[in-house]
Parts: structure tokens; sequence; C-alpha cells
């Protein structure tokens, strides 16, 4: 089968490749984006349905305001809808169910095999992949034999589904934390996690972090070359996820990894969740 020629091709629908695209466009040359999934947007539809942690002013891309109130706080469903009317506004050439499974190197320049046959030469190649298409499963003891529900974070959709359920939602992060506070507002819930809960504040001086990060430089400041390992995550939080936690709902349950991975004395059902 013979390649497609283009110049840049930007690999995902995500919020950098069609910002990447855009730039592309700018430069007047050619691009195209092969997106693994079924539409544009890229793995934002099946991420974790909770807010963000970032207000909506911060989260517009190149050419289009996010709209609505710039201080909320938009949730998943909000940010996959704008990155949707983008693609459509962009108007660029973005090949759905196309995953790239190979990208080779030669002397015109670099050969994207697709899955399923297929390729597309390229002058240069823009890589917009992330973490959210391959969530982290950890092997953890016991999860072959558990019997009830056990699913990932990303497809967490709403706590009205778990009403009166025994949940344990295992981590410490952004993620673990909102979905189970949410989750115990109907359920009864165990934040399970190996370190304490680490907060950061999320509205200093009454101005959202991402406000201070700007105005300092220090979001495009290079600061990950003087870290010897990769820094603790912490939980941004205006109050109300420290509040729930310290009012026990959820309850908070350190834990090795084994013990995770035990059903509770007495539990009928179970949720269990991972960051």
């Amino acid at each position: 089968m013979s390649a497609e020629h283009f110049d840049v091709p930007a690999i995902g629908s995500g919020r950098s490749g069609l910002a990447a695209a855009r730039g592309l466009l700018g430069e007047e040359l050619r691009p195209v984006i092969p997106e693994a999934s079924g539409r544009a947007a890229g793995s934002w539809p099946g991420t974790t349905a909770v807010p963000l942690v970032s207000p909506a002013r911060y989260g517009s891309l190149p050419g289009m305001p996010f709209g609505g109130d710039p201080d909320r706080y938009p949730r998943r469903d909000e940010v996959a809808a704008y990155l949707l009317r983008y693609a459509e506004r962009l108007d660029v050439d973005i090949r759905i169910h196309s995953r790239v499974a190979a990208v080779r190197a030669d002397r015109e320049g670099f050969t994207l095999d697709l899955e399923g046959g297929g390729h597309l030469d390229a002058r240069a190649v823009v890589t917009a992949t992330g973490g959210f298409g391959r969530p982290s499963r950890p092997a953890l003891p016991g999860i072959g034999t558990f019997a009830d529900t056990l699913l990932h974070v990303s497809e967490y959709r709403a706590p009205q589904v778990y009403a009166g359920w025994r949940v344990v939602v295992v981590g410490a992060g952004n993620s673990a934390v909102q979905v189970a506070v949410e989750l115990a507002e109907v359920s009864r819930v165990g934040l399970a996690g190996r370190a304490p809960v680490r907060w950061f504040l999320q509205r200093p001086l009454g101005q959202d972090l991402h406000f201070w990060l700007t105005a300092t430089g220090l979001d495009a400041a290079p600061l990950g070359r003087f870290q010897s390992r990769p820094a603790a995550m912490a939980v941004i939080d205006d109050g109300r996820y420290r509040a729930a936690l310290a009012a026990g709902r959820p309850e908070r349950r350190p834990c090795s990894p084994e013990s995770t991975a035990q059903p509770s004395p007495g539990a009928t059902r179970a949720r269990r969740e991972w960051t």
C-alpha cells in the first residue's frame, strides 16, 4: 500500500495535538492528525468525570476561548465538548480509528505505520499523546480472585450508581480524593493509600494557583532538571476535600499494597479505584 505524504503529522487529537495542528497551519504547513479513538478530543471523553483543578480561563486553546465563567472549574464532559468544537473550527484532517503502531526514520524524513495497514510519510512528526490513553492498572495480589466490581478511576462516571455500596478507593492523588469525597455522599467509602494525603492550597491569597504560576513564570520554568526524583503528588484543594476527610467522609485507611487487595470482612459489594 502506498503511503500518503504530509508535512507534519501530530499524533493524537487531544489538547496538545489540536494546538500543534493550529500552529502548523499558521506556518502554512500541511498537518494531519491520526487519532486512535473514534472521535476528536483524544482520551478526554474517557478520563475521570470530576472537576478539573484548573479554571476554565487556563483551559482555552489558541484562537478560541473556553466560554462561560472563566473562573469556574469545568468537568470532563465540558472539556471534551470544547475540544470537539475546536476540532470542527480548526478544519484539519483528523483520521479517527488510526492508531500509530510505529514511527520509522529514513533519509527522506519519517514513516508512520498505522495499525491494520496504511502508512503516512512526513518531513517531521509531533507526538501529542499522553498518559490518559493507557491507565495504570497495578497487578495487586488478589485481583484475579476478587469477585465484585473492580475498575479504574478513569471509568468513574457518577456517584449515584454506587449508592449504598461499600467502596474502597485506592490512591492519594487528586482523582482518588475527589472521587472518594463524591462517593462518600451516597456510600460508605474508605480511602486507602500507603502515604498520607498531601495538600496544596488551590487559591492562595484569593487567586487560583495557576494565576500565581503564570504570573511568576514558574509554569514554564525548567525546574525538572533540578529534581533528583519526581515530585511527590499533592492534592490541589480549596478546603472542601480536606474538611471532608477530617470529618471521616471518606474514612482514611492507611494500608500496604497487599492489604488493599483483600475485601473487607462482611463487604457484599465493593468498588476499587486506582489513580
